[in-house]
């Protein structure tokens, strides 16, 4: 009795985490906190075996950007990360019903709708400028993007890590219109946000379904033929953000991000084992490039207050090689979970999202989006148990 109560709590955490995540764990704690409850009287229900792999490579992580802290300034702080990676241990170690895939597919069908109305609204000059639709970058300005709850950016992510509880969850197998709704309704939502992270949606949808019906082989083959084109079109449109061309001639520009990044290794070459903390780049890539090369990029750089633009690159200019280790090794521990899944199963297929995740860390900062590592958690759990996700 106590064990299928704890599980209906563990669900009922799971439940709210696919709901609410792109909410409450951006900004609260308060859907953490029920999953440390769910987690504890599951715990206490029937001792339940920990991924040590995970755990210490999350722990390897915590210390790295502790060391570089302390390196850099002789104390001992706790780092961001902890709560990020505090929420992708405890999700991971839940045990869930099968209630969990259709929560997250309805989530992620009921965001991308709120900012699908958004982005009408505001172009309707109805509401103005909010966490519903905002203005785009320098780069397209005058164009609108949807955001959701989220900005941007953020949303376009966490549909990612979304789309394989639509294709591939069990709920919709009698559902086809309500899954192939959701489908359309992400897609739609992560085309109009207008962000880099476009790449993690297209890797995502190329993961293989299981089922083998007429339908569902059509539905691979689409998915399969959308995913192909998206990558083929975010070619040229990666060149033009690494180099865009100037309006007055033909002349290409040095992105702002292409020098950020290139501040990041300037960065790193200078220390290459330990660096100077978590959160130390923007306030130390403008020794590492010239007033020239900040008011030549496009959009022209302040000398202060811009981020690395890249977890990867962060990693090694703010924690060095040591904490790119730690984040290889992280990442390395949850493809390979992910991956032991049976090929077709929702958690298989997260395994390609969060590749489709890793290609984001070249242009996108994320690690401290707690509604990602939230959703990684959850792909974790249904590949940990073998629920009917």
């Amino acid at each position: 009795m106590a064990e299928s109560g704890a599980l209906r709590l563990g669900t009922l955490a799971a439940v709210a985490v696919a709901w609410l995540a792109p909410v409450t764990l951006v900004r609260t704690d308060a859907v953490f906190l029920l999953v440390a409850v769910a987690l504890a009287w599951q715990w206490l229900a029937g001792a339940r075996e920990a991924d040590l792999p995970l755990i210490a490579a999350a722990a390897a992580v915590t210390a790295s950007h502790a060391l570089s802290a302390w390196a850099a300034s002789g104390q001992v702080r706790l780092p961001r990360i902890v709560a990020p990676l505090l929420v992708l241990v405890a999700v991971a170690h839940l045990k869930t019903g099968p209630a969990v895939g259709a929560a997250i597919a309805a989530s992620a069908a009921t965001w991308s709708a709120v900012g699908l109305v958004g982005w009408g609204l505001f172009h309707l000059d109805l509401i103005p400028v909010s966490h519903l639709a905002t203005p785009n970058s320098a780069n397209l300005p005058g164009v609108a993007r949807v955001s959701g709850v989220l900005s941007s950016n953020s949303l376009v992510l966490y549909l990612g890590l979304s789309i394989p509880w639509i294709v591939h969850g069990r709920w919709g197998s009698r559902r086809r219109r309500a899954r192939l709704l959701a489908l359309a309704l992400t897609l739609a939502a992560a085309a109009g946000a207008q962000s880099r992270g476009l790449v993690s949606v297209f890797v995502a949808l190329s993961a293989p379904v299981r089922d083998a019906t007429a339908f569902w082989q059509a539905v691979r083959r689409a998915s399969r033929a959308l995913a192909l084109a998206g990558l083929v079109a975010l070619g040229p449109v990666t060149w033009w953000a690494v180099a865009p061309w100037d309006e007055g001639g033909w002349e290409p520009r040095v992105n702002a991000y292409a020098l950020l990044h290139a501040a990041s290794l300037r960065l790193w070459q200078q220390s290459p084992w330990v660096g100077w903390g978590p959160g130390s780049f923007p306030h130390a890539y403008a020794r590492v490039t010239t007033a020239e090369e900040r008011g030549a990029s496009f959009p022209p750089l302040q000398a202060a207050g811009m981020g690395p633009h890249s977890p990867a690159l962060a990693a090694l200019a703010e924690t060095r090689l040591v904490g790119f280790a730690a984040w290889a090794a992280l990442f390395a521990v949850v493809l390979r979970r992910l991956g032991a899944a049976p090929a077709g199963s929702v958690p298989h297929a997260v395994r390609y999202a969060v590749a489709g995740l890793l290609v984001a860390t070249l242009h996108m900062d994320f690690e401290l989006l707690r509604s990602l590592w939230a959703l990684i958690g959850l792909g974790l759990a249904a590949a940990r148990y073998g629920e009917p996700c």
